[in-house]
């Protein structure tokens, strides 16, 4: 049984656009910046000066100026005011328009082709400018029609663990009824780079009209915690690479992130000798049931109880049940979660007690040991020590949402149920040496037979846990108070 009062997931990976920035043009931010009421004097200061300095110079250049900026204002808040409404939100997608280099050239020789026609007045060149402007607009549709009635779904794991590699399906669909869509590149969830690690930018060809198409990619989370997918970023420059339309596409799903597993040198977390000695200090009823072993025939001492007559009738002699005693199998991991002031080192050193905590959980789950857990999360969270997948990911899950706290390691080992200490073979991991981490060693001492103390920042780190040496210089680096 789990008692623990989970807190709020942290979301992993989210974009720094908000919802609506991410739906709107670059061109409505800009206009909407501008005619923010916070700038509303400037901007009337601006246009009135100008016409009254039109008025006192009789200027006609700065005459022309005014009324470009007056209509100008007035065609930008018309644009502003269509944008805005839900039809053509819904009927026109944001759009991104990028020139390619080969656009830069393209535009370069139709204005060096325009002015030449121009000056010589050649009837040719207005045929072969004709002919270029026209390139330009039909690439405008024909990728318009490519981005037209696109939709995305998403199939991503549950929950994986940080630093494994997972797949990930998206179902891109064409929902036009005629035309098809061409050469379409997805990214998913742009701007989560720095946490989420992708292999690959999905390619989609050709996805005809009224049909999907499958795309996979595979990717690493490198941070526990509830992780974000927030959308879509669809871009082409079908049909003559000119220019490269981005448009972004709404779909999030949420994938939780369990912490990083570590090797452990598993001569050092158990050894023969710590079993036989778990075995001889732990309470008889921690050693568990007797299992059934075979039959062998009576002798003087053995227990008259055990005699199997059925067998003994059969074979005509007497015939007793042979037991042997299961092995001593509960462990109970201790982390301690305290640190006084956050920032960046000291929650690395956080992550890292997790991760440990998590590999030693998984350590012995996969030799069949009951395993429980204590911490404060940051409140107080007890699991009972138990078997089995269900209870495995219980426990990831704890781990996979834990916080740090302002309590120390003392008090969570004072609060702790003696019965279970007593039963259970104890992994104390702390984040770093101090006087109530040695009280706490001082408590937990007197009731479990075995126990083991793991720092993440002691030297002894790199003995019980493999990790890169990197990591283990940056771990004993840290001895500033937590």
């Amino acid at each position: 049984m789990v008692k623990t009062a989970q807190a709020d997931g942290r979301r992993v990976g989210q974009d720094d656009f908000t919802p609506e920035a991410q739906d709107k043009s670059r061109l409505q931010l800009v206009l909407e910046y501008i005619f923010n009421p916070r700038h509303r004097w400037p901007m009337r200061i601006v246009t009135v000066g100008t016409g009254l300095i039109a008025v006192l110079s009789w200027s006609k250049v700065i005459g022309g100026l005014f009324i470009l900026i007056v209509i100008l204002t007035v065609v930008a808040r018309a644009y502003l005011a269509i944008t805005s409404t839900r039809t053509f939100r819904r009927l026109f997608k944001a759009r991104r328009l990028y020139l390619t280099t080969e656009g830069w050239w393209f535009i370069i020789f139709t204005i060096a082709i325009g002015t030449a026609a121009m000056n010589t007045g050649v009837n040719l060149l207005y045929l072969i400018l004709s002919m270029m402007l026209s390139s330009i607009v039909i690439s405008g549709i024909l990728s318009e029609t490519t981005f037209h009635k696109i939709s995305i779904s998403r199939s991503a794991p549950y929950s994986v663990f940080a630093g494994e590699r997972f797949e990930v399906t998206l179902q891109v669909h064409n929902r036009k009824a005629l035309l098809p869509s061409f050469s379409l590149f997805v990214e998913d969830s742009p701007g989560a780079e720095p946490i989420l690690e992708k292999t690959k930018a999905c390619f989609a060809l050709k996805i005809p009209s009224r049909s999907s198409q499958t795309l996979e990619y595979s990717a690493v989370i490198k941070k526990r915690g509830p992780f974000m997918f927030n959308g879509y970023r669809v871009h082409s420059g079908y049909p003559f690479n000119f220019f490269n339309k981005h448009m972004r596409l709404p779909g999030t799903s949420s994938t939780l992130v369990y912490p990083r597993l570590y090797e452990l040198n598993h001569v050092e977390v158990l050894s023969g000798g710590e079993r036989a000695d778990a075995l001889r200090k732990l309470h008889l009823r921690a050693q568990g049931e007797e299992d059934f072993r075979g039959l062998k025939e009576f002798r003087h001492g053995d227990n008259p109880r055990r005699i199997h007559w059925p067998t003994s009738a059969r074979q005509r002699k007497l015939m007793v049940k042979e037991f042997e005693k299961q092995r001593a199998n509960r462990v109970m991991v201790i982390l301690d979660t305290f640190v006084s002031v956050p920032s960046p080192e000291r929650l690395e050193v956080l992550e890292r007690a997790i991760s440990t905590a998590a590999s030693l959980i998984t350590f012995f789950e996969r030799r069949s040991y009951q395993t429980g857990f204590a911490s404060f999360t940051p409140r107080l969270t007890r699991v009972r020590p138990d078997s089995g997948r269900r209870h495995y990911f219980a426990l990831m899950e704890v781990l996979a949402k834990i916080e740090f706290s302002s309590r120390g390691i003392d008090e969570l080992a004072d609060r702790l149920d003696a019965r279970l200490l007593r039963d259970s073979m104890v992994f104390l991991i702390t984040l770093r040496k101090s006087p109530r981490c040695d009280e706490a060693l001082r408590i937990l001492d007197t009731y479990s037979g075995v126990m083991k103390h793991i720092c993440v920042t002691g030297d002894d780190f790199s003995k019980y846990v493999i990790v890169p040496e990197d990591s283990v210089k940056e771990a004993q680096k840290t001895n500033e108070p937590l």
